[in-house]
């Protein structure tokens, strides 16, 4: 009862000022009067009565503070006092009051931008209950990783102990063709088996989830069911065509969930396996409440002992592994962002050191007002703290400007990001980012703040009032303490400068790097036939046969290929095979290879060159003999000193029932996975003509002139052999290899501005300190100049100085940059991270920046009057 006594007068202490002061006024008024009433009953005269009862009682406001004191909230009292002192003073002091804001501002503003991203990517859970139960399956063979087949998927199904579900899901490349009244629509989507929605712990809102016994059964996302089917309750139920199949839409999901994919998820069926083979299901699963992954994996063990029993001619020495599913689908993305967070950390730093700066020069200008509350009794704990708080409310405000800049640059990365980094849809600023924004703030006008306060003269608070206050200099430990920091500053923005000429240089080179093709003047396109009549080879190969006559019919085309995969980076497939007379013994690792079934005509559209032999010709088709061509890698790697044409390899690891190939050709190394950054592997060409299987083929078309006025014809000629078929991810191959490098363009771009960015900063800085220098030795110049220097030489000596501390931040900045550009190393192509180039263009880069923040006060000190200022003096 009586701390809530207490805490009830604390709090009318603290939000009834004023009544409160008025309660103490009148209570200590009336022991006054009373002390006087008894000394006039003792027989003193009213005035000594009243003398004696004030020596009594001891000084009113020295009572008044104790009071106070009690209450327990005289130190909130003080902390409101200051702030409302600090205020004042910020805006007594506009220009500084700016500068320090946006200084503040741009670094806690970069630093919020990133955290968001940083935050919503990689700290959030994913947005499925208890998503850290979901794991992704896949096998690890060697160095090598690859999804699940039929026979693995089932056999994980019916071996599970510690996994709730398992459910597979494999893309439908290119999407599913819609059918709707206006035409034939690409929708994107994947095949997934009946347990998925169970998997990921959302059923639909409307509708169910798939039953054992459907079919030809689809679900959809909210989004497609609002927009394309005007959220009708009656679609339900109803029939969506996808690739001239019927299916039924059974389910809709809730909104905001999405599953990967796309919008479309259609039931798929799992094939009995004759063989353990192809690899292509992504298996996701859900540990049992209580489970760990530790016990899944026992159960994977298990797994692939039952496995290689049923299907003993499989490869040996491969294993399954459990991937946390958030993992897999943000895991690429982490690298980039912990290497920006360090990045505009660096920024950070150079805008609290431009802030001690600006705090030390206005130091400087208050030492008599310092020096004067001092004399008046304020302890130095008490201005130690007025100052830090008027650090920490800088710092505070900046963290305002900095959430609103970072709104701005959050819009900016969403519309430039989305496509690179993964749950940017997610990303915004919450309670988490704006407590993170508020506390750096905090931490950098403390940080700030604190500098100053330790580097006042204390010693001299006395002469310092004696002498007007004129104690700033740009000499001491204060005019030191500025100059390490313009080196520091520098030594940071040149390690952000490095890096960013090392991803620049690395970007460079990936766009000008040869990729084995022409790609100006050629257009692409992708096909997605119905099964029905396609699936039949014949009719399949009649189409591909004609719509090559149409296409190459048209006036500004050259040549039409097809092809299952596209440089730089569509990779359709990675395939083990035998080469004849290298059959792999027991336990030794698979070869593998990049596989693509094309026509010849594909070589001819991109210019690939043939070496040896011959491409493929017509009359390679089905029920002919096998025949391939290799690039010169494949060569490389397994005829080095010998003549490749008529050599034998088989797809797949050897099997007495696998086709023998003939190689008849030999082609240029062409990169067909991650850009140029993948580099060349050896590569297998298939001719199409003899796998007909695959009836989603890329077009390739090449034209005089710009090829794009070429979409609309194609697209006519495409309608009028089979309406049912929309054109797919219609591109220029120049737009495809610019694609390539969206990665590393973000990256670059981003290394960039934040140099610039620093750049400004640390130009700030130095200009700062320079002016400053050049204030403090104004008497000297102006001596200087009375004995005959010139203004070459006091312009000289300004530079000097300036050139002097960017050295310093040169050689320091250097030498850290050695160490944090090992980071980099991943990021880089065919550039070393202690390239020359990029460590003296950004040094050059920094003496420049240094030489221009310095024209104006060497200009200045060049213009002193000698005789006005030493008649000042």
């Amino acid at each position: 009862m009586r701390r809530l006594r207490g805490l009830t007068h604390r709090i009318r202490a603290l939000l009834a000022t004023r009544r409160v002061e008025d309660e103490l006024d009148e209570e200590i008024r009336f022991h006054l009067e009373r002390d006087i009433e008894r000394n006039v009953r003792l027989g003193m005269d009213e005035a000594e009565a009243r003398r004696q009862a004030y020596l009594r009682f001891g000084g009113v406001e020295v009572i008044k503070e104790q009071v106070r004191d009690e209450s327990g909230v005289r130190w909130i009292k003080d902390m409101i006092q200051d702030a409302r002192y600090a205020l004042r003073g910020l805006g007594k002091a506009p220009v500084f009051t700016i500068a320090a804001l946006l200084s503040l501002g741009v670094g806690i503003g970069v630093n919020t931008a990133i955290f968001s991203v940083v935050n919503g990517v990689l700290l959030q859970p994913l947005s499925y209950p208890e998503a850290g139960q979901l794991y992704l399956v896949r096998i690890r063979w060697h160095d090598y990783s690859s999804p699940l087949s039929d026979a693995d998927l089932l056999g994980l199904m019916e071996g599970r102990q510690h996994l709730a579900s398992v459910a597979g899901m494999w893309f439908r490349s290119g999407g599913f063709t819609v059918a709707t009244p206006d035409g034939p629509e690409v929708v994107h989507g994947a095949w997934v088996t009946d347990a998925i929605t169970v998997v990921f712990g959302v059923s639909p809102i409307v509708g169910r989830s798939f039953a054992p016994e459907d079919e030809l059964a689809v679900i959809i996302s909210h989004r497609y069911w609002q927009t394309r089917l005007q959220g009708s309750r009656a679609a339900i139920g109803g029939i969506i065509e996808l690739d001239g199949r019927a299916f039924s839409i059974v389910g809709v999901m809730p909104p905001g969930f999405s599953l990967p994919g796309g919008d479309i998820w259609a039931l798929g069926r799992l094939k009995e396996p004759t063989r353990r083979g192809p690899f292509y299901i992504q298996a996701i699963a859900r540990l049992r409440d209580g489970s760990t992954a530790e016990l899944a994996e026992a159960d994977l063990r298990s797994v692939e002992l039952l496995v290689r029993e049923g299907y003993p001619e499989s490869a040996s020495g491969w294993r399954y592994y459990m991937l946390p599913l958030k993992q897999a689908v943000v895991g690429h993305a982490r690298a980039t962002l912990i290497l920006l967070l360090g990045a505009v950390a660096c920024v950070l730093l150079i805008a609290v050191a431009n802030v001690v700066n600006l705090l030390l020069a206005r130091g400087s200008l208050r030492h008599r007002e310092v020096a004067l509350r001092s004399a008046l009794g304020a302890g130095r704990g008490r201005l130690v703290r007025q100052l830090i708080t008027e650090s920490a409310i800088l710092g505070l405000l900046g963290a305002l400007i900095g959430l609103a800049l970072a709104a701005v640059a959050l819009d900016v990365l969403s519309m430039g990001a989305s496509a690179i980094i993964p749950r940017m849809s997610e990303v915004n600023i919450d309670a988490s980012v704006l407590g993170f924004a508020l506390l750096l703030g905090l931490a950098c006008g403390t940080i700030a703040g604190t500098v100053p306060a330790l580097t006042l003269p204390w010693s001299r608070l006395g002469e310092l009032l004696r002498e007007g206050g004129r104690g700033g200099t740009g000499g001491g430990s204060r005019g030191k303490t500025r100059k390490l920091l313009v080196v520091a500053e520098f030594a940071l923005a040149l390690s952000v400068l490095i890096c960013a000429g090392l991803l620049a240089k690395s970007l460079v080179r990936l766009q000008t790097a040869d990729l084995g093709i022409d790609e100006a003047g050629v257009v692409t396109f992708r096909l997605a036939l119905p099964d029905d009549p396609y699936s039949e080879h014949s009719a399949f190969e009649n189409f591909l046969t004609v719509l090559e006559q149409r296409l190459s019919a048209l006036p500004a085309v050259t040549a039409v290929g097809f092809s299952t995969a596209l440089p730089p980076d569509r990779l359709g497939l990675t395939n083990n095979y035998t080469v004849e007379g290298e059959e792999p013994g027991p336990g030794e690792p698979q070869l593998t290879a990049e596989w693509l079934l094309v026509t010849g005509s594909y070589f001819d559209a991109l210019r690939i060159p043939l070496l040896r032999g011959r491409t493929f010709t017509l009359s390679d088709r089905e029920g002919q003999p096998g025949v391939v061509v290799v690039n010169e890698a494949f060569v490389r790697k397994h005829f080095p000193d010998e003549d490749p044409l008529g050599k034998r390899l088989k797809s797949g690891r050897w099997s007495p029932e696998a086709p023998w190939l003939t190689l008849v050709g030999v082609v240029g190394d062409v990169t067909y996975q991650s850009g140029a950054a993948g580099g060349v592997n050896p590569t297998v060409y298939t001719a199409y003509r003899q796998n007909l299987a695959w009836h989603a083929p890329y077009v390739v078309m090449r034209a005089r002139g710009d090829p794009e006025p070429l979409v609309s014809q194609v697209r006519r000629e495409v309608r009028a052999l089979e309406p049912r078929t929309p054109l797919r991810d219609v591109a220029t191959m120049e737009q495809l290899v610019r694609g390539s490098t969206a990665v590393q363009r973000f990256r670059g771009t981003l290394f960039v501005l934040l140099a610039l960015v620093a750049l400004v900063m640390a130009a700030t800085g130095i200009y700062g300190v320079i002016s400053y220098h050049v204030a403090s030795l104004r008497r000297e110049t102006a001596i200087r100049r009375a004995l005959g220097a010139r203004n070459v030489q006091v312009v000289g000596a300004v530079l000097r100085q300036a050139l002097l501390l960017a050295a310093l931040g040169v050689v320091v900045g250097s030498a850290a940059a050695l160490l944090l550009t090992r980071a980099l190393t991943a990021f880089l192509f065919e550039v070393s991270p202690t390239d020359a180039t990029a460590f003296a263009g950004a040094a050059l880069v920094l003496f420049a920046v240094a030489i221009v923040a310095c024209l104006v006060p060497s200009v200045r000190a060049s213009r002193v009057d000698p005789v006005t200022v030493l008649r000042e003096e």
